[in-house]
């Protein structure tokens, strides 16, 4: 579950607590809807953001993971243009970790 409203930590943490539980599940992919981003009113851009900064730094700091691939299930395409705007400021070509 995610934070009520605009607390960048607890959506981080969120994030990277998910991820820790499908890789010790040994899962190879995971999906995340955009949390907190509905009633919740986390605003999508800044959510965005945080999501993608935090399943990054996961990534990074997991590198011998089980987790190959990441989905994030945005809704619309006002949220997907935010989404495909920030993964090319935390993701740009040729920089994301990588998956084998």
């Amino acid at each position: 579950m995610g934070p009520t409203g605009e607390k960048p930590e607890a959506l981080t943490r969120a994030y990277q607590s998910s991820l820790r539980l499908a890789s010790d599940a040994g899962l190879e992919s995971i999906a995340f809807p955009c949390i907190s981003t509905g009633i919740y009113g986390y605003p999508p851009a800044a959510a965005a953001r945080v999501a993608l900064a935090a399943v990054r730094a996961w990534l990074g700091e997991h590198g011998g993971s089980s987790i190959r691939r990441v989905v994030f299930c945005v809704y619309g395409e006002e949220q997907r243009r935010i989404y495909a705007r920030a993964m090319g400021v935390l993701f740009p070509p040729g920089k994301a970790p990588a998956a084998e």
